[in-house]
């Protein structure tokens, strides 16, 4: 069914009738120069929408709501406002954003991809990203966001016609994006819809074509649980720095997900739960398993620590305040932490702000949060210290944010 606010987003796509018009005042037989932007465009998880747009709403009221379906939302560009190429506007519950140049509709991928080819006359592009909106929530009868045959397919058919069109330059190639790199985008909607936008790479995530992870692993192949996944995914985001024998505490490690992604990278892991894990982990050299809360953590092994990674399923305030009885600890020397925090409804994402400025009073200056595309209904938050730990301007800090006790309880 079509949104009752599609009808005026319409006028924004460049091909009526299927033909090619003028867009934002520039006119398309204009090679290389982009249209003036008139709208971006959003992809999000299925369920998010309310969230991201309650963010957007708060953050940037300025932009108006447009046009939306299910993973996918469009706001118009303030009139006589003009944004840089990179514009990010670092939303939490955004997997992508960029600028829209329109829409086509076709009734096979063939026809579609030879249409969709001439949106390159807009730009001087450096790269395409393929990607289909979500299906569903994820965890819908084992529905999981990701990369898909369909937009693999439409990745492939696109590059023919643009290699029929330009030849088999460099743009046609599927080439890994960088930093600076202009990228023209292409969303399936569905199988008869696909929207098409451009963004110029200025973060690790827009390098990734729809803001998805690409894991080089398989959960059948030796993977224990998702949550190899998800830290993967989160140690990329953040651009952690983690170093063969950097050693690091794990909270609610089992049954060993995330334990196994740290071991496949060489560090040393001590893994703190209650319950058992699986026993690859357990039996490995560079593994030490602490059956116990984390209140109950030694004093020693806080000091030892130099990454915390957490994911446990108890609601926010709970794990913040486990997080802050190690981080915070005055032995603590952690420079880096990733976060899972499991929201219990939508409405919950109002509080993201305070939880994040918690995590600041710590003693840590790099603080932001991203819902990954392996996430449920959860965030990630990632927080890093800019400088070294030990230095004399992290311990000033840590003595002017951190609590007099070491270690306490998190009831």
């Amino acid at each position: 069914m079509r949104s009752p606010n599609s009808r005026g987003f319409d006028r924004a796509s460049p091909y009526r009738g299927g033909q090619m018009t003028d867009f934002g005042g520039v006119s398309s037989a204009n090679p290389f120069q982009l249209p003036a932007p008139r709208f971006i465009f959003m992809t999000t998880q299925v369920g998010a929408e309310r969230a991201l747009k309650a963010e957007m709403s708060r953050r940037f009221s300025e932009f108006r709501f447009a046009f939306s379906q299910p993973g996918f939302i469009t706001y118009k560009v303030p009139p006589g406002r003009r944004y840089p190429e990179d514009f990010d506007p670092g939303l939490v519950f955004a997997r992508s954003v960029g600028f829209s140049l329109g829409k086509i509709e076709g009734t096979a991928p063939e026809e579609l991809a030879k249409r969709g080819a001439d949106f390159v006359s807009l730009g001087s592009f450096d790269r395409l990203h393929v990607w289909q909106r979500d299906a569903h929530p994820p965890g819908y009868r084992g529905y999981e966001p990701g990369p898909t045959p369909e937009a693999a397919l439409a990745e492939e058919l696109l590059r023919n016609s643009l290699r029929a069109r330009l030849g088999d330059g460099d743009f046609a190639q599927a080439r890994p994006t960088r930093i600076g790199d202009l990228v023209l985008n292409c969303i399936l909607l569905n199988e008869r819809t696909w929207w098409f936008g451009y963004h110029r790479a200025k973060t690790v995530t827009s390098c990734w074509p729809g803001g998805l992870w690409k894991s080089p692993r398989v959960l059948d192949e030796g993977v224990i649980s998702r949550a190899y996944f998800k830290l993967e995914e989160a140690v990329a985001w953040a651009a952690l720095p983690l170093r063969e024998g950097d050693p690091c505490l794990e909270l609610g490690c089992a049954p060993g997900g995330a334990a196994q992604y740290l071991l496949d990278r060489g560090l040393h892991v001590v893994g703190v739960d209650p319950a058992l894990v699986d026993e690859r982990i357990a039996s490995h050299g560079q593994f030490r398993h602490l059956r116990m809360r984390a209140h109950e953590v030694p004093h020693r092994e806080v000091r030892r620590a130099r990454w915390l990674f957490a994911d446990m399923n108890v609601a926010p305030p709970v794990a913040l305040r486990a997080m802050e009885s190690i981080a915070a600890a005055r032995n603590a020397r952690i420079r880096g932490i990733l976060l899972n925090l499991k929201l219990a409804d939508w409405d919950q994402a109002e509080k993201i702000p305070q939880w994040l400025d918690r995590m600041r009073s710590w003693g840590f200056s790099s603080v932001r949060a991203r819902q990954l595309h392996h996430h449920r209904q959860e965030i990630c938050v990632a927080a890093l210290r800019r400088s070294p730990v030990g230095t004399a301007r992290n311990s000033r800090s840590q003595r002017r944010h951190l609590p007099r006790s070491t270690i306490s309880p998190p009831g």
